[in-house]
């Protein structure tokens, strides 16, 4: 009945209201996107019985809690993320060699999307105001092995003026969520008008940011998880009516094939905007069985090209650059192709941090660079997981071949039996683990029984208890 009540104030501008109702309390799908670095997660999904998206081949749903499903996961290849999430990221229209900012970038999947996109040409800041849901995004950023983001942890509004630095900014707003009701009814609750103002302001000035910081000719792509006009066509028609001095935006229309949209609202309550707000979308939750969304696309108007960019450096966060050549790549036949755009910068902490050498203002503040990299507090200085994962595919030594059957046995930290061993494994008989074209991480190969290897994978990744997830799809099955 709540539901109905809350959502009954957009009776008038949905095309069969009681299919919307229905849509909005149903179950959500279960999706993710496939790294482009790690192709096999293709076939990992497609073994776990999961379909692509007809709207977006990249993305995957329904799949079955199977090994395949965990292998995928487990080796940085997929990203689970709701459907209609991916949107705000595929209209930025990466490139490689883009810089993008992410204002409000927590938990982190559309940065990670972005991140992939642009490659280590390019590179991403992902900020959030809230530091808690920062360290979320960044064990995406190392289980995903991305070198090129730059996390920060700014309000928004208030976002350092850094000049029209960026090639493209991505500004998914803070919202009254609504169109995530399919999994979370309890953002189904009326909204006191002044909430609702109070909301506006704050999204009206996180666009306006944007707008700033994006070079003449970038996109600024605004999108938010709610159906209030007051929370999306009015704040689109407020900045283009009332542009700040040499902002000025147009809206681009959307072109989103084989998705069902409906133009964003021209007239709500009386309100009149600009009849290019129909260029933004709003997608249903009946329309494709997804969630609910809000997108418009912006550009930037103006000329010239986008100011100079300097490559991190030892102003950054009080991070030292030190040799990426004196990590112990050679223990794996690593090529130097592999290590092509790749710096290392030193924390004091545990881990060295491995970055992409894109351009970043030095003006910000980071509170971090790059994803982890090489474990300091290990006698010697030994790789990350994440940076096994990432770098396992291009190595030529120091290499233990597991069996796909014993895959499972290894994420569970078990001693496996060795199919093949690559030489030089080096003083600490340190091995990448990898079976087919999955780099799994590190393992330890005893000299006294050189036939198998004792797994050290983290008990902890992803954000998962490991062994309890394993058990858990193990008796589901």
């Amino acid at each position: 009945m709540i539901r109905t009540t809350v959502l009954d104030r957009y009776r008038d501008i949905v095309d069969d209201f009681d299919l919307f109702v229905e849509a909005s309390g149903a179950p959500h799908h279960s999706t993710c996107w496939v790294s482009p670095g790690r192709s096999f997660g293709d076939e990992l999904l497609r073994k776990a019985g999961a379909s692509a998206l007809s709207w977006n081949p990249d993305a995957y749903q329904n799949w079955r809690l199977v090994p395949s499903f965990a292998n995928a996961f487990l080796t940085g290849s997929i990203l689970i993320q709701e459907a209609v999430a991916m949107i705000p990221a595929l209209l930025i229209r990466p490139e490689r060699g883009d810089l993008i900012l992410d204002m409000c970038a927590a938990p982190g999947n559309k940065t990670a999307q972005l991140a992939a996109a642009v490659g280590d040409m390019g590179g991403v800041v992902a900020n959030d105001v809230s530091s808690s849901r920062l360290h979320i995004l960044r064990g995406t950023v190392d289980r995903l092995g991305l070198a090129n983001v730059s996390v920060t942890n700014y309000d928004a509004r208030h976002f350092p003026d850094v000049g029209n630095t960026f090639d493209a900014v991505l500004a998914d707003v803070p919202c009254s969520c609504e169109g995530t009701s399919r999994k979370n009814s309890n953002v189904l609750r009326p909204q006191h008008p002044e909430r609702r103002s109070e909301l506006g302001h704050t999204q009206e000035s996180i666009l306006r940011a944007a707008i700033r910081l994006t070079r003449p000719g970038g996109r600024i792509v605004y999108s938010t998880c709610t159906y209030a006009p007051e929370e999306n066509e009015a704040i689109l028609d407020r900045v283009i009516a009332q542009p700040e001095e040499e902002q000025q935006v147009r809206l681009e229309p959307i072109d989103l094939p084989k998705l069902r949209t409906s133009p964003g609202l021209i007239s709500w309550q009386g309100a009149r905007y600009d009849n290019s707000i129909r260029n933004s979308i709003r997608i249903w939750p009946h329309a494709n069985d997804t969630g609910g969304f809000f997108v418009g696309v912006l550009e930037k108007l103006g000329q010239g090209a986008p100011p100079e960019k300097k490559p991190p450096s030892s102003t950054v966060t009080n991070l030292a650059r030190v040799d990426v050549e004196l990590w112990p790549w050679s223990a794996f036949g690593l090529p130097s192709s592999a290590l092509t755009r790749l710096a290392s910068l030193e924390t004091g902490g545990k881990y060295d941090r491995l970055c992409s050498t894109f351009a970043v203002p030095t003006a910000l503040e980071y509170l971090s660079i790059g994803m982890i990299g090489l474990n300091r507090k290990s006698e010697p200085a030994r790789f990350s997981t994440a940076l096994a994962q990432r770098m396992g595919v291009s190595a030529e030594a120091g290499i233990a071949e597991i069996k796909s059957d014993d895959v499972t046995s290894y994420f569970l930290r078990g001693l496996i039996n060795i199919e093949d061993l690559t030489p030089p494994l080096g003083r600490t008989r340190l091995v990448i683990v990898r079976s087919g074209p999955m780099s799994l991480g590190l393992g330890f190969v005893s000299s006294e029984n050189p036939t198998f290897v004792q797994s050290l994978f983290p008990k902890i990744w992803g954000g998962l208890n490991v062994q309890e997830w394993i058990s858990g799809m193990a008796a589901e099955k």
